[in-house]
């Protein structure tokens, strides 16, 4: 750990008990630099492994970068590339009651010409440029229907922001599945369910499903996670903004709670902190 000393004009490293601080390379790490990538640079044999996992097993996904189609990329890549993952999502979106019973997935070649206009032609000049004549996801959903015989297809796009956002998140769920990385995802229940995301952590948490030892960790503003006995309480971590617009963190396990104690309701009532402050009188 590195705290700045205000008095000193300087650092203060604390060590561990598997590691020593080299102080050569102390006096080559900047201000706004991680000792950790010196000392990579620098080819310190213990903390390389270090360094590579959050660089090879570490990955972030934000909210908002979840929906639409670039956000579904890694899907579409596994409908391609991967068969079981047609299986697999199809069958979490049946679980996750969509209607959704089936997957037609196929690429075709974009042609500038379908799109002429329905735009500007700079624009188009534009689109032809970057796109080319790469090939372009075509995916449609097969859902049940009583009224029109069975079952009734909806393109990707026309379908719900929660459905889109669920069929990226699968995407990811199953590549870190079968490759044992972690991924934080920002915003874990945005336009889910609360019981879909709880599923999501399910599926995590089933040494059956993840046998690489995947790992998750999410924000989230659901707070009936927090009664949801499927967590530990060190498995939650309050996240407060300080006067000074810093944020600091710190467990549910820092508290004693009794077993029976609703956490749910301790949360909100500010027993653990991580809680916007909310002005009593605003001046009008």
């Amino acid at each position: 750990e590195r705290d700045f000393v205000p008095s000193e004009d300087d650092y203060n490293y604390t060590e561990g008990a598997h590691y020593s601080v080299k102080r050569d390379l102390v006096e080559k790490t900047r201000d706004n630099a991680l000792y950790l990538s010196v000392a990579v640079q620098f080819n310190d044999e213990t903390l390389t492994p270090v360094y590579s996992w959050f660089n090879d097993k570490f990955q972030v996904l934000i909210a908002p970068s979840l929906l639409g189609e670039s956000g579904c990329e890694m899907s579409f890549h596994l409908l391609e590339e991967h068969p079981e993952f047609k299986e697999f999502a199809t069958s979490f979106l049946a679980f996750a009651d969509t209607g959704i019973e089936d997957i037609r997935f196929e690429s075709t070649k974009f042609d500038p010409s379908t799109l002429a206009g329905k735009i500007p032609d700079p624009l188009l000049e534009y689109v032809a440029t970057q796109i080319g004549d790469s090939e372009i996801p075509d995916i449609h959903f097969r859902h049940r229907s009583e009224s029109h015989k069975g079952t009734v297809e909806l393109p990707y796009g026309m379908e719900s922001a929660g459905t889109q956002r669920l069929f990226a998140l699968l995407g990811y769920l199953y590549a870190t599945l079968k490759s044992g990385i972690c991924v934080f995802v920002d915003e874990l229940d945005d336009s889910l369910h609360p019981l879909l995301a709880r599923e999501v952590v399910k599926r995590i948490h089933d040494s059956n499903l993840n046998a690489h030892g995947a790992q998750l960790i999410f924000t989230t503003h659901d707070t009936t996670f927090l009664d949801w006995n499927e967590l530990r309480r060190d498995q939650f971590w309050m996240v407060e903004k300080s006067l000074g617009g810093s944020t600091t963190l710190h467990p549910l396990s820092d508290f004693r709670l009794r077993k029976d104690e609703a956490r749910l309701r301790g949360y909100l009532a500010g027993r653990y902190g991580g809680i916007p402050q909310l002005a009593t009188h605003v001046e009008p």
